[in-house]
């Protein structure tokens, strides 16, 4: 493979004089900036045609300069991105061609990144593209002998979505002739046709004058993704441009065309979305049946394991095919920790797409305002009259979040009932609101266990995801690939299937192996000696994250060991499911390492309904078939789960500590019970290894009192009133403050739990707000279970985990499960 040392070489003109960069893409071939060639060729700077002179030159802003290395002419405007010459005036034809003669003096170029970069080497210019890019600034230039030993052309990748990928590239500034390298990120296209390139750091080397014709080199996909073409004059920004690859194939296709990599059609790890569709194969029945079951039925659940690609068939085979219709307006969702919060952000979403719908309807905030007012079904009957639309298609997509990440139960149950709400509306072409929903089998059992609710729901309303079969298969393989002219090597195809057989779930595995191998493709071709090299079906994503992990510094290998158990559940039956992570949730330092995890593409960034950014595993699949990550989880488990033993033992003892100050006289009884609850949370930080100060020790149990000062102050200052009187304290004390102390107790203890648990689980912790709200939902449900059961039930401890598995870190306990 291609490595930018191997093929980046320096312009030289007839004095000697370095002027700019280029880089090997043939036998013979080199490509470069025009006004590089030109200065190089005659010893003054040319171009494309002024800004504005043409669809494709653009003008660049005020600071930029071409990121040449000789001096820039005198006076040069202000807006000129690469060329000199009068000021256009008048009528400019739409497609202007260059008509200026090429200088047929040869330039001098060399490889001064080789190990023997051999002598000068001569080269002729030659004017590249069609009329419509004549005004780019790419030149060729044409060896007239072979390069030396050790020059490799490079690839282009012309690789989609570029914002924020890491590239490297080299230069001559002034003064720098044996070069420099410099290194940053790539944002997005400007106008159209140039990438804007930025320093990763405020300071070290940035892409400046001297670096135009250098690559834009990315080290994960082993190509160029662009070439860079002028450079901010100033510092303060750190900003340059390049042109991106794809415009450069099309400028040289005779040479390029062989040597560039389409762009990727594979998802890896991701699902598929409606922006991927058109590479969405072999799941063309399926899709079918769900489009005509949202049209006859009110809801239906799409239920398999975790790995078989419920998420692409709904987001990139259903809703296309619904909105192709156009009578529908479909809504995306995933539950999150607060499903309504999600479901107002995804109408917010749906609705700004429509100039005509209300602005209370396209601000999540008053959406969810509308919801304590009125039904789900009479929103959806006003958006559906503001887009215009007949239906509407509630696509939630892991509904399981609703059981592993909303701690809140009535928020639970409100989304439960917004669900059970359009079923019982029944079916027909007249009814507003349809729900399809996908579940993972493995919390089926579970979701019917915890509401009677979903349990109707989803015994009526199943539909199953059968695994792919050897034909399907085989479409989802060489489909996508066919589309860009890339094949397969004979039998690679029929290898692929044979090593998928008796592979659960496998389907991200396979999209990673593809990923990678269409990375590594030669001459568009996905060859065999790649697929022995990266491992394999079921070896290249432990490969790859291994050589991703093995380069980590010691400090950076411990914070990903702490970031990546923080995103996912340990506990039984949780491991594998994802959680997701914000800033805030990390311990100082640490959120670097997630960004460099995403650019790796085993985490993915979003932004969720507040609009704070969220890290989350790209498929929870990556925590049991990374062998590494698997064994980390595989032990914390174990720890965490003694130290929630240990946690659960120190509970049932101070809840009787706390009982037992209860029967103090006022305010003693306050006093103690309070003291108890924070010598709970000292022995609690011992039993999961947590160093905890005093003072957080103190504002956490701050923040907990003012939580259960919402929920229970009044019913506490009324039994002390009681408790006041001489001839009802002993009265109070014995039979009217128990449940509530008890209920207290809980909270607190539970609270605790949960908070160490994160601790120790690798998070920086919740924070006050946080704890309030647990301690308020935890005190909350248990009240409400004391007016539901007898007192003797309700006032003992119960520290047993549900059926089959136990809380996890981020829930644990689940503070409104009557059985936690």
């Amino acid at each position: 493979m291609s490595d930018i040392r191997s093929s980046i070489v320096r312009v030289w003109d007839a004095n000697g004089r370095v002027v700019g960069a280029g880089f090997l893409v043939g036998a013979r071939h080199v490509i470069t900036c025009e006004h590089v060639a030109l200065r190089a060729a005659t010893g003054r700077a040319g171009g494309p045609p002024r800004p504005g002179s043409g669809p494709s030159a653009r003008p660049a802003p005020a600071s930029a300069a071409p990121a040449s290395a000789a001096p820039a002419p005198a006076d040069p405007s202000p807006t000129e991105p690469v060329a000199t010459g009068p000021v256009a005036t008048g009528p400019v034809p739409a497609d202007p061609i260059r008509t200026d003669p090429v200088p047929t003096a040869p330039v001098q170029i060399d490889f001064p990144f080789l190990d023997v970069p051999g002598p000068p080497l001569r080269a002729r210019l030659r004017r590249l593209g069609s009329a419509r890019l004549r005004g780019l600034d790419v030149m060729g230039l044409v060896l007239e002998e072979d390069p030396p030993a050790g020059a490799v052309p490079a690839r282009l990748s012309m690789a989609e979505s570029p914002w924020g990928r890491r590239f490297r590239t080299a230069g001559f500034p002034t003064g720098r002739d044996h070069g420099e390298y410099a290194t940053g990120r790539v944002r997005d296209l400007v106008d159209g046709d140039w990438l804007q390139i930025e320093a990763e750091h405020r300071t070290g080397a940035r892409v400046r004058q001297g670096y135009s014709g250098s690559p834009l080199w990315n080290d994960d996909l082993g190509a160029a993704t662009g070439m860079v073409v002028a450079a901010d004059r100033e510092d303060r920004d750190r900003i340059a441009y390049a042109i991106p690859a794809a415009l450069l194939v099309e400028a040289w296709s005779e040479v390029l065309q062989a040597r560039s990599v389409p762009p990727c059609p594979y998802r890896g790890l991701s699902a598929f979305d409606e922006g991927s569709a058109a590479h969405f194969h072999g799941r063309e029945d399926i899709v079918h049946r769900l489009v005509r079951r949202a049209e006859e039925f009110p809801v239906t659940a799409l239920v398999s394991p975790s790995g078989t690609g419920k998420s692409s068939v709904l987001a990139a085979g259903v809703l296309p095919a619904v909105r192709a219709n156009g009578s529908w307006l479909p809504l995306r969702m995933r539950p999150g920790r607060d499903p309504i919060a999600s479901l107002s952000f995804a109408v917010a979403n749906a609705m700004e797409a429509h100039p005509d719908a209300a602005r209370w309807t396209k601000t999540p905030s008053e959406v969810v305002a509308a919801l304590r007012e009125q039904s789900f079904a009479d929103l959806a009957h006003q958006l559906l009259q503001q887009s215009g639309r007949r239906r509407l298609l509630l696509v939630v997509d892991q509904f399981e979040e609703l059981l592993t990440l909303c701690r809140d139960a009535a928020v639970r149950d409100g989304f439960i009932e917004i669900v059970a709400e359009a079923a019982r509306r029944g079916g027909g072409a007249h009814r507003p609101v349809t729900v399809l929903l996908a579940l993972r089998a493995d919390r089926e059992q579970e979701a019917v266990g915890r509401s009677k609710a979903l349990g109707l729901l989803l015994g009526s309303n199943a539909v199953r995801l059968d695994p792919l079969n050897d034909e399907a298969l085989r479409q989802a393989l060489e489909r996508p690939a066919a589309a860009h002219a890339v094949a397969f090597e004979p039998g690679l195809v029929d290898r692929i299937l044979t090593d998928l057989r008796g592979r659960g779930g496998a389907l991200p595995l396979l999209e990673f192996l593809l990923l990678l191998l269409w990375e590594q493709q030669e001459d568009r071709t996905l060859t065999w000696s790649a697929y022995h090299r990266l491992g394999g079906v079921g070896g290249a994503l432990t490969r790859y994250a291994d050589t991703m992990y093995d380069h980590l510094t010691g400090q950076e290998a411990r914070s990903a060991r702490r970031v990546l158990l923080q995103l996912v559940g340990l506990a039984e039956g949780s491991a594998d499911t994802r959680r997701p992570l914000l800033e805030r949730e990390v311990r100082p330092g640490d959120w670097a390492l997630v960004q460099r995890l995403a650019d790796e593409r085993l985490l993915c960034l979003d932004r969720n309904e507040k609009g704070e950014e969220v890290a989350e595993l790209v498929h929870e699949s990556l925590a049991w078939n990374w062998d590494r990550l698997h064994l980390w989880i595989t032990d914390a488990d174990r720890r965490l789960k003694e130290s929630d033993r240990r946690a659960d033992r120190i509970g049932r003892r101070f809840s009787i500590g706390a009982g037992a100050a209860n029967l103090l006289p006022p305010p003693m009884d306050a006093i103690m019970v309070g003291a108890t609850f924070a010598r709970m949370g000292q022995q609690m930080a011992k039993a999961y290894d947590v160093e905890i100060s005093w003072q957080v020790l103190r504002t956490a149990g701050i923040a907990m009192a003012e939580g259960i000062a919402a929920v229970a102050g009044a019913m506490w200052g009324g039994t002390a009133l009681l408790k006041a009187v001489p001839t009802m304290s002993v009265w109070v004390a014995l039979l009217i403050q128990p449940p509530l102390v008890a209920a207290i107790a809980y909270s607190v203890a539970t609270t605790w739990k949960y908070y160490f648990h994160v601790v120790c689980a690798g998070g920086r912790g919740p924070d006050n707000a946080e704890l309030r709200e647990f301690v308020t939902i935890a005190l909350r449900g248990r009240l409400h279970q004391a007016r539901t059961k007898s007192p003797s039930s309700t006032a003992k401890w119960r520290s047993a985990p549900g059926p089959a598995r136990t809380p996890r870190p981020d829930e644990s306990p689940r503070p409104e499960d009557p059985e936690t």
